[in-house]
């Protein structure tokens, strides 16, 4: 009896040591699938460079995780394909592949405007470079400030044809106003978009540069649900004041 329960232990112990050995070594997973410009435009988007990022967390004195990058290009049909090597986790002593998803972004190419795509099925699969809205109404709502003729609004936005950039001037919102019009953009392509919450952001950016103020104020967002699919039409709602 004692020769085997010394036999048992010994062989727990090669087990052990084993899985200690077999977490240490590297995991990969293989992301691959289309990118498409839109869903009511589904052209390629080829030969375009795609970053892959997945997040570490700092290290606690019961578990770590590291975070992983990767790279690769699409085809001339827009398929892409990569290989991403898992960040590691530890958790008292033991080391494994981290779980956290991983994240799909580009850079801005040409007409295109750039995109970041969180939380990714695992496989990959079909993406979509941005949301097209044909026409986004700028709406605004004032609290104890308002906003005067001399004022100047600076609004910056990604279309279907790139970057834009532009000032107005003249528009007076006395305080306490809800959901004035400011503006109309035509083509507006949102190219932020979280798999898990299943919406848009709202990537629009509008500052305000006050007569007599030497600085700029930026508009906050209203909170707002823009989930997936290309729109004719849709309100985007910016509040401004304390």
């Amino acid at each position: 009896m004692k020769i085997l329960l010394r036999y048992s232990g010994f062989s727990f112990f090669i087990l052990l040591l084993w899985v200690l050995i077999s977490c240490k070594k590297d995991s990969y997973v293989t992301i691959e699938g289309k990118l498409l410009v839109s869903n009511t435009n589904p052209v390629a988007v080829g030969n375009y460079n795609i970053n892959f990022f997945q997040p570490g967390s700092p290290g606690t004195p019961i578990g770590y995780s590291t975070s992983s990058v990767g790279f690769t290009t699409t085809d001339n049909n827009g398929n892409y394909s990569a290989r991403f090597k898992l960040g590691r986790t530890g958790f008292i002593g033991f080391e494994g592949s981290n779980a956290s998803p991983i994240s799909m972004s580009g850079e801005p190419s040409g007409n295109l405007p750039g995109f970041i795509i969180n939380n990714i099925p695992a496989n990959g699969g079909t993406i979509y470079m941005y949301k097209k809205i044909d026409n986004s109404f700028l709406m605004l709502t004032t609290l104890s400030t308002g906003i005067l003729p001399n004022d100047s609004l600076f609004i910056q936005y990604h279309s279907t044809n790139g970057l834009v950039a532009k000032v107005k001037t003249g528009i007076t919102v006395p305080p306490g106003t809800n959901f004035f019009a400011i503006d109309t953009i035509i083509n507006l392509a949102l190219a932020g978009y979280d798999f898990v919450q299943k919406k848009y952001q709202n990537d629009v950016v509008i500052r305000l540069k006050k007569t007599g103020l030497p600085y700029s104020q930026y508009m906050i967002p209203w909170i707002d649900s823009i989930g997936p699919g290309d729109e004719l039409t849709k309100q985007l709602k910016f509040y401004y004041g304390q």
